[in-house]
């Protein structure tokens, strides 16, 4: 039933997309923006879906205030931890 259900599904006509992104200025290797925070999902008409869980799936259901603060909060933590921006990298 389940898996029906799944095939049916695959078979929509509509296109979507989803994506918020978190940027974070950096200062100490890069002296850009840097991509800290990604987090998206689709569903393309032909039963294709792709997502980039961070931290989670849906691309909408969290404030813009909380994607904020998630972005400064690994910022943070990778300066404090590295003392330089090693694990994020401009676009």
């Amino acid at each position: 039933m389940i898996q029906e259900n799944a095939e049916i599904a695959k078979d929509a006509e509509y296109s979507y997309w989803g994506a918020k992104e978190g940027y974070a200025y950096d200062t100490t290797l890069y002296n850009d923006d840097v991509l800290v925070y990604n987090n998206s999902e689709g569903y393309d008409k032909y039963g294709n879906w792709t997502w980039i869980e961070s931290p989670r799936s849906d691309a909408y259901s969290v404030s813009n205030t909380k994607k904020i603060n998630k972005t400064i909060e690994l910022y943070n933590a990778c300066i404090v931890t590295y003392g330089y921006c090693e694990l994020y990298s401009p676009d």
